[in-house]
């Protein structure tokens, strides 16, 4: 299983740091559209290494324990529903192996097998194909709903940990 912690923070250069939502209603609370109400104050701005600073424009807490990630469900993350076809890849995507848990954003990997079909239009001849995968993972994006074009993004995140006899490797 591989957690990743909170928060998410993206933090952009003021001159870089444009909401391109609707900034033409305020929000009563003054927090930026896309800043999670229960970030801390405290991270709102940063200094940069030149004296400069850093406004934060997105944050993500996690900490609401029914998210629910599946495409249309949520406002800045999609969990996506696929086969992973890059670099002859062994396993999907499932919108159910991404969840909030205790506070973290957590995606599970399971192994396993997985029959899928697809269509392949790179055979000689394009039809559908039938393969079998091996894990089951989850893979998440915020296409069309949030973009970073420069700036500085931090992440707090627990990777898998060490081998151990009854799990095998991380």
């Amino acid at each position: 299983m591989l957690a990743a912690g909170v928060p998410v923070l993206a933090l952009v250069a003021a001159v870089h740091g444009l909401d391109i939502g609707d900034n033409t209603q305020p929000t009563k609370s003054g927090i930026p559209t896309w800043v999670d109400v229960d970030t801390p104050k405290e991270v709102y701005t940063k200094a940069t290494s030149r004296g400069g600073s850093w406004d934060l424009v997105m944050s993500d807490e996690f900490n609401a324990a029914t998210r629910n990630f599946t495409a249309g469900e949520d406002h800045l993350w999609t969990a996506l529903d696929i086969p992973d076809g890059v670099n002859r890849a062994i396993g999907v995507y499932k919108p159910s192996h991404a969840y909030t848990e205790d506070g973290n954003f957590v995606i599970r990997i399971d192994s396993g097998d997985v029959d899928i079909s697809f269509y392949n239009v790179w055979a000689n001849v394009p039809a559908w194909t039938k393969k079998k995968m091996y894990y089951t993972a989850a893979m998440v994006q915020t296409w069309n709903k949030f973009c970073i074009q420069g700036g500085f993004v931090e992440i707090a995140m627990k990777l898998p940990g060490r081998h151990q006899q009854t799990k095998g490797p991380p």
